[in-house]
C-alpha cells in the first residue's frame, strides 16, 4: 500500500528508499535534483521525472539519518529505517525575499557576478577535496564571454590520507580537484535549447520537458512561483573512452540552475545571467586501469550561490585573472564565513569530516 508523506509549511519533505520513489510538489509536478545524503556523503539525486531508484545505501545503518535537500524547498531529515515502504514524497516550497536585479538602460561593456562557491570531490566514497570561497566573475555584457575572476576569500582542504588513497590505483589518469566553478553561459536555458535544437513539450502551465532530436528527455523547465528551475540530467551518460591504458566511463553529467522569477515574466526562458541565483554542476565517472579489478569512482559537485549581479564599463585588469583550478591554503582566519548574501544560500559544509579527515591543502603537501 502506497504511503504519502506531506511536509508542513515549515518543513521540507523528501524521500528515499531501497525501492523506487517519486518526489512531487503540491500540484504533483515532479521535483528533480533533490539531493539525498547521510553522514555528509552524497547518496544520489532525483531524476527529471522526480524518481530516485538507484542509491548508494551499502554502508547505511538503521540508526543513520537521511537528509533530503533542494534549494527551493525545506530540508527534512528522516531515519534511514523509516523509508523502506515509501513510494511518494510531497514537498513544500520555501519563500524568499529576492533582491531586485540591477539592470541599466545603457549598453555597458561588462557584467560582474559576485557570489560564493563550494566544491567537493569524492573518490570511492572518501572525501578527497573540498574548497569554498567568495568570488567575483567578469563577463562581456554583449555576448557573455568569460573574462576572468577575482578570488576574494577562500579555504581549501584535502584528505589527510590522500596519497595512500591514490596509491591503491595503478592508473595515471588524474582525478579532478575541488576547482572554482565558473557560471556557464552556454548552459543558460535559451542558448542551450537553441544550440541543441531541443523540442519543448509543455506538461502543464508550470512544467516544460526538453526533448532531444533523438526523442530523449534530457532536461526540463519548472516555473515554481518565485523561481524558474532549469535542469539538465545525465548528459553524455555511458560515454566511454580509453587513455593511458585506462577505461574512462562517464556515468553522469548534470546541470541545475535556479533563476528568480515573477508573474510579469510569465514563461520567459532566460538567455542571460541577470536573474541567476544558483548553479549546480555534478559529474560522476570511473577510471579503471587494464591491470585493475576495481575501478576508481569519482563524484564531484560544484555550486555557485549568487549574491549580486551588476554592470560596469570599467574594471581593474589586475583584479581579474583568467584562472581556474583549486586554490591552495586559505585567505582567512575562520574556516567558513558566517553569512553568504545569496538569498537561497544553504550552509552544508562538511565540518565533521574536515575536522577528522581533512587537512589544509598547501603548495607543499598538495597531491
Amino acid at each position: 500500500m502506497k504511503k504519502l508523506i506531506i511536509c508542513s509549511i515549515l518543513s521540507f519533505i523528501s524521500f528515499i528508499s531501497l525501492g523506487q520513489i517519486y518526489i512531487v510538489d503540491s500540484l504533483k509536478n515532479p521535483i528533480s535534483f533533490v539531493q539525498i545524503s547521510s553522514n555528509n556523503y552524497n547518496l544520489g539525486y532525483s531524476d527529471l521525472i522526480g524518481k530516485v531508484s538507484s542509491l548508494k545505501l551499502d554502508n547505511l545503518k538503521k540508526d543513520d539519518t537521511l537528509y533530503f535537500t533542494h534549494i527551493a524547498f525545506h530540508t527534512f531529515k528522516l531515519p534511514a529505517a523509516a523509508v523502506n515502504n515509501l513510494d511518494t514524497i510531497l514537498m513544500s516550497h520555501k519563500s524568499y525575499a529576492l533582491p531586485a536585479v540591477n539592470v541599466t538602460n545603457k549598453a555597458p561593456k561588462y557584467q560582474i557576478i559576485e557570489g560564493c562557491y563550494r566544491s567537493k570531490v569524492y573518490v570511492n566514497g572518501n572525501f578527497a577535496y573540498f574548497s569554498e570561497g567568495k568570488v567575483s566573475y567578469l563577463f562581456k555584457a554583449k555576448n557573455g564571454n568569460y573574462k576572468g575572476l577575482r578570488l576574494n576569500d577562500y579555504v581549501s582542504y584535502q584528505n589527510i590520507n590522500i596519497k595512500s588513497i591514490f596509491k591503491k590505483f595503478k592508473t595515471e589518469v588524474g582525478v579532478g580537484n575541488a576547482n572554482i566553478p565558473i557560471p556557464t553561459f552556454d548552459k543558460l536555458p535559451q542558448p542551450f535549447i537553441k544550440k541543441h535544437n531541443l523540442n519543448k513539450i509543455e506538461v502543464d502551465e508550470r512544467s516544460v520537458q526538453l526533448i532531444s532530436e533523438k526523442n530523449i528527455l534530457i532536461g526540463k523547465l519548472d516555473f515554481n512561483g518565485e523561481f524558474l528551475e532549469f535542469s539538465l540530467v545525465d548528459l553524455f551518460k555511458k560515454s566511454e573512452r580509453n587513455l593511458l591504458n585506462t577505461q574512462i566511463n562517464i556515468k553522469s553529467l548534470s546541470y541545475n540552475m535556479i533563476f528568480s522569477h515573477n508573474q510579469d515574466n510569465s514563461n520567459k526562458i532566460y538567455s542571460n545571467f541577470n536573474n541567476l541565483l544558483y548553479q549546480n554542476y555534478t559529474n560522476q565517472y570511473s577510471l579503471q586501469h587494464k591491470n585493475e579489478d576495481v575501478p576508481k569512482v569519482v563524484y564531484a559537485e560544484y555550486e555557485i550561490f549568487i549574491e549580486r549581479i551588476y554592470y560596469t564599463n570599467e574594471y581593474n585588469k589586475d583584479d581579474f585573472k583568467d584562472r581556474m583550478g583549486m586554490p591552495d591554503g586559505k585567505s582567512r582566519d575562520k574556516d567558513s564565513w558566517d553569512k553568504c548574501d545569496c538569498p537561497i544560500y544553504s550552509n552544508s559544509d562538511p565540518k565533521i569530516l574536515i575536522e577528522n579527515e581533512m587537512e589544509l591543502r598547501t603548495k607543499s603537501n598538495k597531491y
